[in-house]
């Protein structure tokens, strides 16, 4: 019982987040309320760029080495390799719509997701890439000419 208590309340411990993740895991608690503090409504709130973040450098010690690590069982074990490969998705994902190369940005997104998804279970990512439609949205969809791009704002 205090085990699973105290993995309820993974999110109460200042010392192992970043001024930004706390002040999203405070966000996340204050959108769910008081009631509402159950450990799966306050990760429910918590968007995808706070997960991304975790393995940031300066969560070597606090997070990677002493757990985190073991969310990617098969990668290297490194921290280094997945926080790049995280970010390009939360990246492409932002920019998507402002992007000129916006085939390449989503297809390159598809891959480094494909490769974070292989490290923590290659059945989910032959699943994924099974699944993904993105390589054939993709080799349909028409490039607006530059001059419509810049008229538009850039696109």
């Amino acid at each position: 019982m205090s085990q699973q208590r105290s993995r309820a309340l993974w999110f109460n411990y200042p010392t192992w987040f970043t001024p930004r993740q706390r002040g999203a895991i405070r966000y996340a608690k204050a959108a769910v309320g008081a009631d509402g503090l159950a450990e799966g409504r306050v990760v429910a709130q918590l968007t995808f760029g706070f997960w991304v973040s975790m393995p940031d450098p300066g969560q070597e010690d606090a997070l990677w080495v002493p757990g985190l690590r073991l969310a990617f069982p098969h990668s290297s074990g490194e921290r280094k390799p997945v926080r790049p490969r995280l970010g390009t998705i939360t990246t492409s994902q932002r920019h998507r719509a402002s992007q000129p190369d916006v085939k390449r940005d989503m297809a390159k997104a598809e891959m480094d997701l494909l490769g974070a998804a292989h490290w923590i279970d290659p059945t989910l990512a032959d699943w994924l890439a099974d699944t993904s439609s993105v390589r054939e949205i993709l080799a349909r969809r028409p490039l607006l000419p530059p001059s419509v791009r810049w008229a538009a704002g850039g696109l």
